[in-house]
């Protein structure tokens, strides 16, 4: 599709201030748009406004959910899905392929280490790659994913990792690891970073060999795959030597940093798990779509999830509850998540 500057074109969405005519500034790999109607100036991904750009919308005021997923389906705005994962096609394009080659490499994966800001999905990916590995027979049908959380870790991570025995009467008494209960699956350790120098010794030797010991009782070996995930940098943070062990780095972009298809596919993914939940078909306002993906959220998607269910708590409470339809209105959403995106005097309003 060809573009020239100084056209002008109509976009599927209307900015904030209500105009969805763009005056196009700069073409190449990324378009400079300017509003005919407020002059506001964006820098815009050439996929985007060729996708926006085909979508030809009824002027409703309501965008209806389901007519939101269509779209979606047809790819008119975003086709997502590890492959369910939003963005597995454009900003975790290449994590999810690194986490692809991890978990296939012969003969018992690579270990995967998934870094990011709070909130931006580390889990539900770990999730999404435990799925992967059951779909592609790379782990038998029996394998658990298992997870050994922060709070877990501060008990004796050595010992909830690798186990423990027990000692009753005259006999020992193995109490199993996490190793051994996923059972030839998935670990996954969160909050890398807050292991202990021990725990750290005995990962690099499992790693290199598959073999573990138990403190006390012996040794036994595993197939089990490691993904670990932490909140901050990995290499100022993480004891360097076992960092040289994880050939697998994946850094997570926060949800700021996602393109504007992605920010569209989450608001739709979890308004229609909000109208599950409510068993009413929701609508919202063209205004109130705009602002939820233009927020900005500092939890990243925790946070968005939160202003959704906040906004949905809102309409619900001022709607005829009896009613099949929810109807979100820009005031439903929360000052916070208004307030990032409109100016002073258009909030006094």
């Amino acid at each position: 599709m060809d573009f020239s500057v100084g056209q002008k074109i109509k976009m599927k969405k209307p900015h904030p201030c209500g105009e969805n005519c763009w005056e196009i500034l700069r073409v190449g790999m990324d378009f400079r748009l300017r509003c005919t109607k407020c002059s506001h100036q964006v820098m815009v991904p050439r996929k985007t406004v060729e996708k926006s750009f085909r979508i030809d919308l009824k002027s409703n005021e309501f965008y209806d959910v389901n007519e939101l997923i269509q779209l979606v389906e047809k790819g008119l705005l975003a086709q997502k899905s590890f492959l369910q994962a939003i963005g597995h096609d454009t900003s975790l394009a290449y994590c999810i392929m690194q986490c692809q080659s991890a978990i296939k490499y012969p003969p018992n994966g690579l270990p995967i280490l998934l870094y990011g800001e709070h909130g931006v999905g580390k889990t539900y990916l770990s999730h999404l790659i435990y799925q992967y590995a059951l779909e592609e027979r790379i782990i038998p049908d029996d394998a658990k994913l298992m997870f050994l959380h922060e709070a877990d870790s501060n008990l004796d991570d050595y010992k909830k990792i690798f186990g423990s025995i027990r000692i009753q009467g005259d006999k020992k008494l193995l109490q199993e690891g996490l190793l051994a209960k996923a059972k030839n699956g998935i670990l996954v350790i969160d909050h890398a970073e807050t292991l202990s120098d021990k725990c750290y010794r005995q990962l690099m030797s499992y790693m290199k060999s598959g073999d573990y010991t138990v403190e006390n009782y012996g040794s036994f070996h595993s197939a089990t795959r490691l993904v670990m995930t932490s909140c901050v940098d990995p290499k100022e943070n993480i004891d360097s030597l076992f960092l040289h062990n994880v050939p697998i780095l994946c850094q997570i972009p926060s949800l700021e940093e996602r393109p504007l298809e992605d920010k569209e596919a989450f608001v739709i993914h979890f308004l229609k798990e909000e109208e599950e939940n409510l068993r009413k078909q929701i609508y919202i306002s063209s205004k109130a779509f705009a602002a939820l993906i233009e927020g900005h959220y500092k939890n990243n998607i925790e946070e968005l999830i939160g202003c959704i269910k906040t906004s949905c708590a809102n309409a619900y409470l001022a709607s005829d509850q009896a009613m099949k339809k929810l109807e979100i209105y820009l005031y439903h959403l929360p000052v916070s998540a208004i307030s990032t995106v409109l100016p002073v005097s258009e909030e006094e309003n």
